[in-house]
């Protein structure tokens, strides 16, 4: 329980206290790291990435996978867009939920 609560303080104090920029490139990164794995296949890495490293390790190797992925946007920019324009609709929506979580775990 103690890692959830780590994640739902980190991901709140990210979205709730950090400027506009750095939550603007924060879900652009986020939703280019959940496609690297979307396509291959699984979820399941960058969740366990996301709760057992430390802020300054995910946010870097976030900002690394977008330069990365920028290459592969060259030849599929319509599909990236659609995905990309999904995924940080949903990253929103998961935003609200968590923050539901966190305040029941603080709670209770």
């Amino acid at each position: 329980m103690q890692h959830f609560h780590g994640l739902f303080y980190t991901i709140n104090c990210l979205f709730l206290h950090a400027n506009l920029p750095l939550l603007h490139t924060f879900m652009h990164s986020y939703a280019d790291y959940i496609i690297t794995f979307a396509y291959n296949g699984t979820l399941v890495l960058p969740w366990y990435y996301f709760i057992t490293t430390n802020l300054v390790e995910h946010y870097y190797y976030l900002s690394t996978t977008l330069l990365l992925l920028n290459y592969y946007y060259y030849y599929y920019i319509t599909t990236i867009i659609t995905i990309r324009v999904n995924v940080v609709r949903a990253m929103l929506v998961l935003h609200s939920l968590l923050f539901v979580v966190h305040f029941v775990c603080v709670m209770s």
